[in-house]
């Protein structure tokens, strides 16, 4: 007797992502960054779903192009003069340059037909770091908060209208 639907799911995940970053220090305490990534991702998706009878499907789906650029500042407080601790704050925004999951092209049923590259959001970042040097290691500790803004999607995908969507936050230690 069999009661329900069973269901074994194998799935393989590559990425493959490189970024050319630019760092330039503009003081001895002040330093800029850019980062603009590109992404291959390929994804496979094996479903075996056995009730009355079993069935096999196969996805599979690729995604690759740039993804979200950033732009980042820190700024190291103290020197760490006395053996006291360094700290350096910094600041960072992901623009959604990448395509997003809301950006890729779908069949009829709404299904995406290719993955993303990007959030699809814009986001803004603060954090801290402390650093104490203590020979031969340094010790580093750091605390940031990432805001990532709404977005009005403002679209259709398959039988579903998507308005406004709200990624979240997320807090980093």
């Amino acid at each position: 007797i069999q009661i329900g639907l069973l269901e074994a799911n194998d799935t393989a995940r590559d990425t493959i992502s490189g970024s050319l970053a630019v760092r330039y220090a503009v003081t001895d305490k002040l330093e800029i960054e850019g980062r603009v990534p590109y992404l291959y991702r390929s994804d496979r998706v094996t479903t075996v779903a056995q009730n009355n009878n079993t069935v096999t499907q196969t996805f599979e789906l690729e995604g690759s192009d740039l993804g979200d650029v950033e732009l980042s500042a820190r700024y190291q407080i103290t020197n760490g003069a006395r053996g006291g601790p360094i700290f350096v704050a910094g600041a960072r925004i992901k623009s959604d340059t990448g395509r997003g999951p809301f950006d890729v092209a779908r069949d009829s049923q709404g299904v995406a037909s290719e993955l993303a590259t990007g959030s699809g959001f814009w986001g803004l970042q603060g954090s801290l770091s402390v650093l104490y040097p203590s020979d031969p290691v340094v010790l580093f500790a750091n605390v940031g908060y990432l805001y990532n803004m709404p977005r009005d999607i403002n679209r259709q995908i398959g039988t579903v209208t998507i308005g406004e969507v709200d990624p979240g936050d997320s807090i980093s230690l």
